[in-house]
């Protein structure tokens, strides 16, 4: 990964609450998520979603709001 993106994920971080996966795991080992087309949320993938603060679910499926995770999936296909 770039500075330039590393930079920019440590920035998204900050807003981040300390509940989130995201913020607890960091940018090295990111939950598991995948984008689905959508600005504001990436589709999670966790075994255990309802763990994590940044969670909606709706359905049968759980889609997670954390900006640097949302970053990762779209910008880094991660």
């Amino acid at each position: 990964m770039d500075t330039e993106r590393r930079e920019k994920i440590k920035e998204l971080l900050k807003d981040c609450s300390p509940a989130c996966t995201c913020y607890c795991q960091g940018i090295e080992a990111p939950c598991k998520a995948r984008d689905i087309g959508l600005n504001s949320f990436v589709e999670c993938l966790e075994e255990k979603p309802l763990d994590c603060a940044s969670l909606v679910s709706f359905g049968d499926s759980c889609y997670c709001l954390c900006a640097p995770r949302i970053y990762m999936a779209k910008e880094l296909k991660t």
